[in-house]
């Protein structure tokens, strides 16, 4: 086993090489891991690269704000009961 610090190391490169386009299986292969322990951290981050840190835009709703829209259309209510940020319903 290594420290938590050289274990987190290898999975911020596991998802540096995803990002840059290897397969999750060459990926685990350089960073030394077996490719369960690969489906393991993608399964965990919700398939999402938790080591990004790339600013995002207001242009698009957020993951949060998906699933309370998601949640008060099971409830029944229509799409203008959602609360839009600053947005007109129209867009």
């Amino acid at each position: 086993m290594g420290s938590r610090l050289e274990h987190r190391a290898r999975e911020a490169r596991f998802w540096e090489l995803l990002r840059q386009g290897l397969g999750r299986t060459a990926a685990c292969e350089a960073v030394g891991v077996d490719r369960r322990q690969g489906y393991r951290w993608v399964k965990a981050a919700g398939g999402r690269n938790p080591f990004a840190h790339t600013p995002r835009s207001d242009r698009y709703l957020s993951q949060e704000e998906r699933l309370q829209i998601a949640n008060l259309r099971l409830g029944g209510a229509g799409v203008r009961a959602a609360p839009s940020s600053s947005a007109p319903p129209g867009t």
